[in-house]
């Protein structure tokens, strides 16, 4: 923006502003004029003016509504006493190209760029909503160190994004730092008024070159560097750096570095006198601080910060992460040389990870992997057989685990019985499988027998161990049942034969039928 005007929220009460210094009139003519709208005119067809906003040695802010969009608009329009100085006019339209270039978010947007039937040149810019920081320090006094590193570190990534393109501000004060709020209520800061900006890119000067001639003195001089006072033209990026270091001495102290009364006073002091130290006039400030302002303010410009990426370190420490981050983004600014706001071309394939390699095929990743496919089959083929023989494993385990040969159960089966033949007990199947055990077996007596023994008699038998099956060997010993589900197994191991009650039967001769002799199957099992 042109020297010396800020923008500010509508309806705000106007704070005083910083003059510039007045440039000498050339090339002046008595025409064109034009006069300042009014409330309720409209502006190029489609700007709407509400009221005043601000007012400068140069240019006047209007607030504006666009009829079309409905949004709130800034319009800046070069003073009519200016009309006939063709280098103002030219320095009016070329501040607008100049903040256009920069795409940092801590510079006032530009939406159009025109002029009126009148001759009167204009700007249509961002309306901005909030104070700059001439008025912050008249409210709040000196800041926090953190928040004035913060604050200063987003005005140096505006200033390195300019510095990248070739333009040098030369106007740098707190005036024209406007701090405002981002969507989520964040702080931002500003940077406005490039009307005083110096470009040397040959692409953005055109046939205005050399619109600051030697004898010009231009810009507010409590912020002017030694050289840009002697010769305005001859200042370069170091003096931008200058006039920030000057911004934050006024910042954490609330007084600029160099002051005097009158203009050449103030200029004799900012050539002749060394800078104050923060700590004179603070308490509290970390030596590092102060010898980076000291060095922001050398007289010569070599002994300065060389470019805004080291101004930057130096600062950081001091600032919050917000400043840390302000940091980063400098270095990459000032390392890209401000190509990155250009149109960047599609990569030749797409990445899947910023942190890691891309997963896309290439030759070599198809090479690789057909190179391993052998390998990764055979290891996946193992991997599949063992997941089968462990599940194999486990699956026979809880069929057959606790599976067991299951020992002869007691039989207390009696034969079926002939009339006339006595009845015979059977021993049982365990009996036969432990030798030497002793059965017990209901007593059988003549039917002429007197019952003078109770009413159950109780005869013990030994019975004959079993002989081995035909073939098979020797009779191995049954195994010890487990317990729990075989502990009725376990519990059917002894040989137990039930008790009858005792019956008189006809006295007969032991015999079988027919006659026959006992076999000995009787005794011995079933063969």
């Amino acid at each position: 923006m042109v020297a010396g005007t800020s923008l500010r929220g509508y309806a705000r009460p106007m704070a005083r502003l910083s003059q510039p210094v007045a440039m000498p009139m050339t090339n002046r003519a008595l025409e064109p004029s034009w006069t300042i709208p009014s409330p309720g005119e409209t502006l190029a067809g489609k700007y709407v003016i509400d009221g005043l906003c601000g007012r400068g040695g140069l240019a006047v802010v209007l607030s504006a509504m666009h009829s079309g969009l409905g949004q709130r608009v800034a319009v800046k329009m070069l003073l009519p006493e200016w009309a006939g100085d063709r280098d103002v006019v030219q320095r009016f339209v070329r501040e607008g190209r100049a903040a256009t270039r920069i795409k940092s978010e801590h510079v006032v947007r530009v939406f159009d760029v025109g002029t009126l039937e009148s001759g009167a040149p204009y700007l249509v810019l961002e309306y901005l909503d909030g104070h700059d920081l001439a008025e912050v320090l008249a409210m709040w006094g000196p800041l926090p160190v953190s928040t004035a590193i913060d604050w200063i570190l987003q005005a140096v990534e505006a200033i390195a994004e300019a510095h990248a393109y070739g333009i040098v501000h030369r106007d740098l004060k707190p005036a024209n730092l406007f701090l405002t709020q981002r969507a989520d209520g964040s702080a931002c800061v500003k940077v406005l008024d490039f009307g005083l900006s110096k470009l040397t890119d040959p692409g953005m000067c055109g046939s205005s070159a050399k619109l600051t001639r030697p004898t010009d003195v231009m810009g507010s001089p409590h912020y002017m560097a030694p050289e840009q006072l002697r010769a305005p033209c001859e200042a370069d990026a170091r003096a931008d750096l200058w006039a920030l270091g000057a911004v934050l001495h006024e910042l954490l102290t609330t007084q600029p570095p160099f002051r005097g009364e009158t203009m050449p006073e103030i200029c004799a002091t900012v050539l002749t006198q060394p800078p104050p130290r923060l700590s004179s006039l603070r308490e509290n400030v970390a030596p590092e601080l102060e010898r980076a302002v000291l060095r922001c303010l050398q007289k010569d410009p070599n002994a300065r910060f060389a470019t805004a990426a080291e101004l930057a370190r130096a600062l950081s420490p001091f600032g919050s992460e917000v400043a840390r981050r302000s940091c980063a983004r400098i270095e990459r600014v000032l390392e890209t040389g401000g190509r990155a706001s250009q149109l960047t071309p599609l990569p030749a394939r797409a990445a899947d990870s910023l942190d890691g390699p891309s997963l896309w095929p290439n030759e070599a990743n198809v090479r690789r992997h057909a190179a391993s496919s052998p390998r990764m089959i055979l290891g996946s083929l193992l991997i599949l057989g063992g997941l089968g023989a462990g599940a194999f494993l486990w699956m026979y385990s809880s069929v057959h685990g606790d599976e067991q040969r299951a020992p002869p159960t007691a039989v207390n089966a009696t034969p079926p019985t002939h009339s006339g033949a006595p009845s015979i007990a059977t021993p049982s199947r365990t009996a036969i499988a432990a030798p030497n055990t002793t059965a017990t077996l209901p007593a059988t007596a003549a039917p002429n027998a007197t019952a003078t023994a109770p009413a159950t008699a109780v005869s013990t038998a030994t019975v004959r161990p079993a002989p081995p099956p035909r073939g098979r060997g020797p009779t191995r010993a049954p195994r010890t049942p487990r317990p729990g589900r075989n502990a009725v197994a376990a519990a059917t191991a002894t040989a137990v034969v039930s008790q009858a009650p005792f019956e008189p039967r006809p006295s007969t001769p032991l015999a079988s039928p027919n006659n026959e002799s006992p076999s000995d199957d009787v005794f011995d099992g079933r063969k």
